[in-house]
């Protein structure tokens, strides 16, 4: 383990999350020395009036200094020290507040299974994997689920690129299923004997929050958050949400979008609308955060799924086919219901996105709605209104319908191009237009033009089988024309 990783670690002494005392500084009005300083004085006071353990956790959340302390004493509770604390003039730069409980956003419960696998024909996953073959290949990208830890011996991960880490102690082993269930939405080996993962491209890190004996709660999320920070992960997944506010898990997903880490929450399961009744840390609405509820296979909302101005999209979140763990023969149920479904193929389309071009937060988040595929049913209760699409997503909203395809054109001349859009995207700009040799070879740009519909191009001066090639200037979208002869 790198040795950096160790401050993310909760002691075994940490064991019941009610008994967690936050801690951390206002960085514009406390830091360097005496903050130290005021760090020290604090803990001291904590441990001879409120029996807290000696030691305490340390760690950073950019330049903000967190310490979390356990309350050994039960005479006292963590709200009624934080109430007396407060009352206290000289420690108003530090933040205070307890340990939440959180909660997984999950209700009940060319691969073999791929022809039961209905929410990958609904979001046109294969278009979007066809396209991944085709454009120069990128390094995977990593993928973290911070979760419940990962059955690793499952059948449909053998040869999955995965690592990770345990923040509870112990093995990443999963004994809950949830991260087994998320991890194979995502990454599940494209191998003829199972399920098929959204993202063939992904480096799956399984970063252990909890498990049957811990209960999952906001301070193992943060923790999860800058772990996976810390280790790479580009795009983070967050399938569960908290039972009370927090500003550290807030501060920690601020802290990932600092570094241009995407952030995939589920919306939660409670039907209601976020905006008036708050889910954390879905209603954070941050600007690196890609919020996700849930819809069935008929595009229409889930019963049970949170909706509302803050979230951006629907995805499947019902009666999803997946991985589960097991002891003796492999399992595949298909009774997985909930946002937290939902959020993992949206961490899954940003893994694609990611393996055709650079992309930032901002940029994944408002991509994937303007690409959603839009339903009168989903109108209204969410930012896209409408659910993913991982062809219009990866593969852009061009069609080319002029060349039609077997014209005959005059080398030198000019010639229109045409096309239609599916839909507006504010990070397409400008396009570019080639015309490139079929069977490989020759690539000529034709000029950048604004995305007008139509364009008026001059062919190079060469014969060849061609195609035209309408790109976005500024991603690798693009679309293809259908084959014509320069003569």
């Amino acid at each position: 383990m790198q040795p950096e990783l160790d401050q993310f670690l909760i002691p075994v002494e940490f064991a019941d999350y009610r008994r967690r005392l936050i801690i951390h500084n206002d960085p514009t009005r406390l830091a360097g020395e005496r903050l130290a300083s005021e760090f020290r004085t604090l803990l001291d006071t904590l441990q001879k009036e409120f029996g807290t353990l000696p030691q305490s956790m340390q760690f950073s959340a950019g330049e903000t200094a967190v310490r979390v302390v356990y309350l050994a004493d039960r005479r006292f509770s963590v709200g009624e020290v934080i109430a007396t604390l407060r009352k206290r003039p000289h420690l108003d730069a530090f933040h205070l507040e307890p340990d939440s409980r959180m909660t997984p956003a999950q209700l009940g419960s060319g691969d073999r299974l791929y022809p039961e696998q209905w929410a990958l024909t609904n979001i046109e996953a294969a278009a979007a994997w066809q396209r991944l073959a085709q454009v120069p290949p990128r390094p995977p990208v990593t993928v973290a689920i911070v979760d419940s830890g990962i059955d690793a011996k499952h059948e449909d991960f053998v040869g999955l690129d995965m690592s990770g880490l345990s923040i509870i102690g112990g093995t990443l082993a999963d004994d809950t299923g949830h991260g087994t269930m998320i991890a194979g939405i995502i990454g599940a080996v494209h191998n003829a004997i199972g399920v098929a993962g959204a993202a063939p491209n992904a480096r799956i890190l399984a970063i252990k929050i909890t498990d049957e004996r811990t209960p999952p709660s906001a301070l193992a999320g943060a923790l999860g958050i800058l772990a996976a920070v810390a280790m790479g992960a580009q795009v983070i997944n967050l399938s569960w949400h908290v039972l009370a506010t927090t500003s550290l898990l807030r501060l920690a997903i601020q802290i990932a979008g600092l570094d241009r880490r995407t952030v995939v929450a589920a919306a939660g399961n409670y039907g209601s609308n976020n905006s008036r009744i708050p889910t954390l840390p879905a209603s954070y609405a941050l600007s690196n955060m890609v919020v996700t509820m849930a819809s069935d296979r008929h595009d229409d909302k889930c019963w049970f799924s949170n909706y509302g101005p803050t979230v951006d999209l629907a995805a499947p979140g019902m009666r999803v086919l997946s991985t589960g763990i097991y002891y003796v023969h492999p399992r595949y149920p298909d009774d997985n219901n909930g946002t937290s479904a939902a959020a993992a193929y949206v961490s899954a389309a940003a893994s694609l996105l990611l393996g055709i071009d650079d992309w930032t937060p901002q940029e994944i988040r408002e991509h994937l709605n303007a690409s959603a595929d839009r339903f009168r049913s989903l109108e209204g209760i969410c930012r896209s209104n409408g659910r993913l699409n991982l062809r219009r997503a990866v593969c852009g909203p061009f069609h080319i319908v002029q060349p039609a395809g077997g014209e005959m054109l005059e080398s030198g001349s000019t010639f229109d191009v045409r096309w239609t859009s599916d839909y507006a995207d504010p990070v397409i700009g400008n396009v570019e237009i080639f015309a490139i040799r079929q069977g490989g070879g020759a690539s000529i740009s034709l000029g950048v033009f604004p995305d007008s519909g139509v364009q008026p191009v001059t062919l190079p001066n060469l014969t060849m089988p061609a195609f035209i090639r309408l790109k976005a200037q500024t991603k690798n979208l693009y679309a293809d024309s259908a084959p014509f002869e320069i003569v």
